[in-house]
């Protein structure tokens, strides 16, 4: 009885990940409502220089700023505050390719949690890539990228997203 409760609960867990699998910010897949209020924080992705080589670790910074008078409160689904995509830019004017997605395999508590940010307030947070999780990546080829970032929010407002390019060469 106890093992078949306890097979029951992975297998709900399972589900409840691959129903979760984000997509690119502004890929249309979660567009909100048009009647979602515009969050007031704002969103800024850098990176340590604007050109890299294939060997090249980049490093990211997404700095949330509060820059109103007032704390904002940011509620989250989980313990995932943010995601970061990777994207190869092609050459001709089809979509970008997705090429690392910073929370692909990554498993967050399953918490709603409550957060605010002072009036302002910048919260930062880290990423690189290549990562250092034991996965294999490849290395970029030469060509136009962007890393795509987006805090992952759940409520009335949109998601605070910002992009910046960079250069393989």
């Amino acid at each position: 009885m106890v093992r078949s409760s306890i097979i029951f609960l992975v297998l709900i867990m399972i589900v409840f990940a691959a129903s979760v699998v984000a997509q690119p910010p502004g890929s249309g897949a979660s567009a909100p409502p048009e009647d979602h209020a515009r969050s007031p924080l704002k969103l800024t992705v850098k990176l340590d220089k604007g050109t890299f080589t294939a060997a090249d670790t980049i490093h990211i910074t997404l700095l949330l700023k509060n820059p109103t008078k007032k704390p904002v409160a940011v509620t989250f689904a989980t313990g995932q505050k943010y995601d970061v995509f990777l994207l190869k830019q092609p050459v001709d004017k089809k979509a970008p390719e997705v090429v690392w997605q910073w929370s692909l395999g990554m498993m967050f508590t399953q918490m709603v949690t409550r957060t605010n940010i002072g009036a302002g307030q910048t919260v930062q947070y880290e990423a690189k890539y290549p990562p250092d999780d034991g996965t294999k990546q490849q290395p970029l080829t030469k060509g136009i990228y962007s890393i795509k970032a987006a805090i992952t929010t759940i409520g009335s407002s949109t998601k605070p997203e910002a992009t910046v390019k960079f250069r393989v060469k």
